[in-house]
């Protein structure tokens, strides 16, 4: 942080939004005013001024202030007389600055910008009581003013005027110059000054007289007592002028349009020159400079509010729009704030929470705090998103190793961490002083009637629906908010907001999949981008897709159940659709709020979020191949399916409550924004991963193996592009990510996406990795605890090649026992083990001890489940008694006396 105190600009969050300022340290575009310093300080007419002839002291210096409308042209201009009396006061006393002078004063009948000029200088207050106060040069100035009076008079009659009247007045129009170059000397000589200064507010705002008032520019603002300084848009002034001349280029003949025009641009271009100096122009600071500048800082003075540097208020609000995100990828939302003005009124709006704000980071403690770097904007943005503590150990580990090696990162983080003073607190702070004074809701507000901010508005409004109190908002589907439904943005609450997405392929995606009626009416823009809705992997409705046995099969159908969708109108019914929407719904929803069974059974009911059938929920949909064959009806659940089901989401549930529970999910508040751009590269990665294809080239053996791939794939899809957008400086990394479609490997850790994308948040076995995941709390780290994960990656073996384990598992029965047991034997202690997540084929006995050790580190298991499931295992292998009797005393020693559990007879 600088403490060049002379360089320090305020920003006064107090003052209502006025271009005139009261202090010249509120003057935010300093080196456009230092420039025009040093262009008045030149200007002032030297001592061998030849004033009886003014044509040979014609000077073109008019000064051009190029901006877009909302920059602070109109402030720089008003306040250019309150810079220079500060800093340079002699020169302040040897020149007068009028008012600026506004061009659209020029009514429809009237050409002459001149007048306007002329008037505006008469009616100046410093120049009106100059006049009382000198009645001798006031009468010398009147009889000036009379002379330019007749002199304008007579270029004003030349169109109605013949003969020698008209000689007359083109005689008159040439003294014109002259009469103007003494009136500005009158008034120089009345007010006692060397140069007059006029500033001319946006030439070009007055379209119809934009080029006639840039003649009068050329032709009698050339005075060496004069000064002007023109506001206005270049490009606005180009296009102006080119067209002025192309115009009269065309005027009696259109021959050769097209060269016409290349020759009006250069006559443009040469002639702006000659009014508009190149020297003399200067550029408007961009507001996203002042955003930079950490010289400028946010003041109230009543409140005694601490100074806040301009950045680091920018860092906040994007903490609330970007969470996390790193901006690869075109990832990055940037704020609603194109000028200075939008900044302006939105510091206004806020000024209530600034003082809290400035004293919650504050600055010079955490400075203090951590010397050798300093805070900087990161760590204001990582204020909202992380505990201090934690900031403060990225921070002192990233400088002690200055990023040598990951590694050497890694063991200095947890290093740092384990002495007693980092100790991590239960919650962060920051988010609490976020909620406790609306940021949130005030921002929304704000966005709200801005144009540019719709995609700020849908952020915020997600927040607002996933975040804010209230059983309504707590209860409905995540997704069912504007972020995520492309759709709703023609809704009459979000028209006013400027379109950057592009719809137009769904047409062409979607082609011969839904009703051409339907797909005509699609809108053609949305606020922001969005893939196309997925069609889905159509397979044979002939299989049910059920697993009977092999390991974690009643898991493994309930990932079935998330990943097909049977419930569509078509044409017929030999086809189911593979979609990815649940499984994404269901980890976003996880991460959210607590999840209960009827999430789950609701998540069943409804199409999978952004697909096709969600999108057209009430179109036919022409998915399966036509040969003309009824109807085929998809076969109900059995009623002990039914029961299975619900007991196998019930275990999901509560495994996933219990990993809320152990890490703090559902305080990290995870950004809409970051799930938008994951949401964003899972549905187009899964239009190649679940790639559509007509029933009739799928080979039905391969369903099963279909599905459960499906499975892992989305997830690992939503695993890596979650670490794609974290990885980067906010967590002291660099942003280089792996950005392959997920591919067939059985084995997605040895992939680059798992290398590069996941690795620096989570290692199965690297502690300082998990130190460091489970520290900052990033989604990437969560995920890899997820028991979804769990889930996908173990589902059954299909094809088991039970020859080596039989050799095992035989000794279980009396010698000589049928193969068939033995390949019983041999399946239930696969998926007993796979369910206890630990290795019992290798085996001969099966000891209860080894059982309750598995059922003490089996996430989310608890005493109802185990006794369910062995209920399940006994009648499912009712040969391995031996088994299931073993089971069922760990069960009853790790919990203590457990209800009667069926088991099978002797």
């Amino acid at each position: 942080m600088t403490t060049d105190s002379q360089k320090i600009l305020n920003f006064p969050i107090d003052q209502r939004e006025s271009a005139t300022q009261k202090r010249a340290n509120t003057l935010l575009a300093a080196d456009v005013y230092a420039r025009l310093h040093g262009f008045v300080k030149e200007a002032l007419p030297s001592t061998d001024d030849d004033k009886s002839d003014p044509g040979s002291q014609r000077q073109h210096r008019a000064v051009l202030i190029d901006g877009a409308r909302g920059t602070g042209k109109s402030s720089v201009l008003l306040n250019l007389g309150l810079y220079l009396e500060e800093v340079d006061k002699k020169l302040f006393n040897d020149v007068h600055i009028c008012k600026p002078i506004d061009p659209t004063l020029l009514e429809d009948h009237d050409n002459l910008f001149l007048n306007v000029i002329v008037a505006a200088v008469l009616s100046d207050k410093t120049v009106m009581d100059a006049q009382n106060q000198q009645p001798d040069k006031r009468a010398v100035l009147h009889k000036q003013l009379q002379r330019l009076g007749s002199a304008l008079e007579g270029l004003q009659k030349q169109r109605s005027q013949e003969g020698l009247d008209k000689l007359r007045s083109f005689i008159g129009n040439n003294q014109l110059i002259g009469e103007v170059d003494q009136f500005f000397r009158k008034v120089c000589e009345l007010l006692g000054k060397k140069l007059l200064i006029l500033t001319i507010d946006d030439v070009d705002t007055s379209l119809n007289q934009a080029f006639e008032n840039l003649e009068v520019v050329r032709r009698y603002l050339v005075s060496p007592v004069v000064l002007p300084i023109i506001s206005g848009d270049q490009r606005l002034y180009n296009e102006v002028t080119w067209r002025e001349f192309h115009g009269k280029l065309l005027k009696d003949s259109s021959y050769a349009r097209a060269d016409a025009a290349l020759q009006a641009k250069e006559l443009a271009k040469e002639y702006q020159r000659k009014i508009l100096p190149l020297q003399y122009r200067l550029q408007m600071p961009d507001v996203a400079q002042y955003l930079q500048d950490q010289n400028i800082r946010l003041t109230h003075e009543k409140e005694g509010m601490s100074p806040l540097p301009l950045p680091f208020f920018k860092a906040w609000v994007d903490a609330f729009l970007n969470g996390a995100v790193n901006g690869v990828e075109n990832s990055n939302l940037a704020l609603p704030l194109k000028t200075v003005r939008s900044l302006a009124q939105l510091i206004y709006r806020v000024k209530g929470l600034l003082p809290e704000l400035a004293q919650h980071i504050q600055i010079e403690e955490l400075a203090r705090q951590f010397r050798p770097t300093g805070i900087n904007v990161m760590d204001v943005k990582r204020a909202l998103l992380l505990h201090p503590t934690t900031i403060n150990v990225l921070k002192a580990a990233a400088f002690n190793t200055g990023h040598q090696s990951r590694k050497a990162f890694l063991q200095e983080f947890s290093r740092i961490l384990s002495q007693p003073n980092n100790s991590q607190l239960p919650q962060s702070e920051s988010e609490n002083v976020a909620r406790k004074h609306g940021w949130r809701r005030i921002l929304l507000e704000q966005f709200k009637f801005d144009s540019e901010a719709g995609a700020a508005f849908l952020v915020l409004q997600a927040q607002t629906d996933w975040f804010a109190s209230g059983i309504e908002l707590r209860t409905r589907d995540v997704f069912d908010t504007p972020l995520f439904q492309p759709l709703l943005h023609h809704q009459e609450t979000l028209t006013n907001f400027s379109v950057s997405g592009n719809l137009n392929d769904w047409q062409h995606g979607l082609k011969g999949r839904a009703p051409e009626a339907w797909l005509a009416r699609l809108p053609s823009h949305a606020i922001l981008p969005y893939p196309i809705p997925e069609v889905g992997r159509a397979i044979s409705s002939k299989n049910r897709y059920r697993f009977s046995e092999g390991a974690h099969s009643l898991q493994s159908n309930l990932l079935v159940d998330l990943l097909l969708h049977r419930n569509f109108y078509s044409s017929n019914k030999k086809a189911v659709l593979i979609c990815v929407g649940r499984i994404f719904e269901l980890i976003i929803t996880s991460f959210i709020r607590t999840i209960n069974e009827e999430d789950v059974h609701a998540l069943l009911q409804r199409p999978p979020f952004y697909s096709l059938s969600a999108i057209a929920a009430t179109k036919t949909l022409t998915i399966a191949d036509d040969d003309g064959k009824p109807d085929e009806d998809w076969p109900e659940d059995s009623g002990e399916e039914l029961t299975q089901r619900d007991a196998t989401i019930s275990l999901l549930v509560n495994q996933i409550r219990e990993w809320q529970s152990n890490y703090r999910v559902l305080e990290i508040q995870v950004s809409p924004w970051l799930v938008y751009n994951v949401f964003n590269k899972v549905m187009n990665q899964a239009w190649i991963f679940n790639q559509p294809m007509a029933v009739s080239r799928i080979d039905s053996s391969q369903d099963e193996k279909t599905v459960l791939r499906v499975a892992r794939k989305t997830f690992h899809s939503i695993w890596s592009a979650f670490g794609s957008f974290e990885k980067g400086p906010f967590y002291e990394l660099l942003p280089i990510i792996s950005t392959v479609n997920i591919g067939d490997g059985e084995k997605f850790e040895n992939s680059d996406l798992y290398r590069q994308n996941i690795t620096p948040f989570f290692s199965e076995n690297d502690r300082d990795t998990r130190t460091f995941g489970e520290q900052t709390r990033s989604i990437t780290f969560l995920l890899g605890e997820h028991p979804l994960r769990t889930w996908v990656e173990q589902t059954p073996r299909i094809g088991i090649d039970l020859k080596s384990a039989i050799k095992t598992s035989a000794l279980e029965g009396p010698s000589g026992q049928q193969i068939a047991v033995a390949e019983e034997v041999t399946r239930a202690k696969i998926e007993l083990g796979d369910f206890l997540g630990v290795d019992l084929v290798s085996k001969a006995r099966v000891s209860s001890a080894t059982i309750v050790r598995a059922l003490g580190k089996a996430k989310g298991l608890d005493q109802g489940h185990a006794l369910f499931y062995h209920n399940v295992f006994c009648k499912r292998y009712p040969l391995a008694k031996s088994l299931w009797a073993t089971y069922l005393r760990a069960i009853k020693e790790f919990y203590g006396d457990a209800p009667s559990a069926t088991t099978p007879a002797e």
